[in-house]
């Protein structure tokens, strides 16, 4: 289940969000000022937060500037809501890496949407880890090295990009469309056979038995995805 944090100070307004986030899905909290905001996202770990800018304290803006300069918050996806409406402050709101801007007074069903469009996105993205051991298999992603039982395997940067994205989104089901957009580059073709290739290889090389694969799954007219390590 997702979990969001709410940053409204006016009651009614921040229990109506609470009410149509938790009625669709979603594990809510929330809190009334930028303080309890900061303190209450290093807690925990929130897949979104919708953000007020005129709070007590420190305000929207100053929250916000504050989540992307930490390592633990800066991944999480904003969506300012604010009766603040000209178009500066709506230029503004995305400069400081908002995801998405709701003019006060709103649609809850819009909110709820756009909650679910943000997190759909965020979803397919490559997950902003250092590094990941799972099993005998080890990614550093900044040094682009990978080990297998402690050796060296030697992969290409398409075969890379492909683990890359796989790995950093356990579970989830990536068709080939998707993944030639992950490793396509421009003046590229690229071809679905090719993702079967790329696959074959990394395969033979991170595997211990390529032809029973232990990581990387195949799901029959689908795609690829990567066996969770849970």
């Amino acid at each position: 289940m997702k979990k969001i944090l709410v940053v409204e100070d006016e009651e009614d307004i921040n229990s109506l969000i609470r009410e149509h986030l938790s009625g669709s899905g979603f594990e809510v909290e929330s809190v009334y000022g930028g303080d309890d905001a900061l303190e209450k996202a290093e807690e925990k770990d929130f897949d979104l937060i919708v953000l007020d800018i005129l709070l007590p304290g420190l305000d929207g803006w100053e929250v916000c500037q504050q989540l992307r300069r930490s390592q633990r918050t800066r991944n999480i996806p904003i969506v300012f809501l604010s009766a603040l409406s000209r178009e500066p402050d709506r230029i503004r709101g995305f400069d400081l890496g908002g995801d998405d801007y709701i003019v006060k007074p709103f649609s809850p069903r819009e909110l709820v949407s756009r909650v679910k469009a943000i997190l759909k996105r965020v979803n397919g993205k490559i997950v902003d880890k250092k590094s990941v051991s799972i099993g005998d298999l080890k990614v550093d992603f900044l040094k682009h090295q990978v080990y297998v039982g402690g050796k060296p395997a030697y992969l290409t940067s398409s075969e890379f990009k492909i683990l890359h994205v796989l790995i950093s989104n356990e579970d989830r089901v990536f068709t080939r469309d998707e993944l030639l957009d992950a490793i396509g580059e421009e003046g590229q073709i690229l071809e679905y056979g090719n993702i079967d290739v790329h696959v074959h290889h990394l395969r033979q090389k991170i595997e211990r038995d390529p032809k029973n694969p232990k990581y990387i799954k195949t799901v029959w007219g689908v795609g690829y995805r990567f066996a969770s390590s849970k």
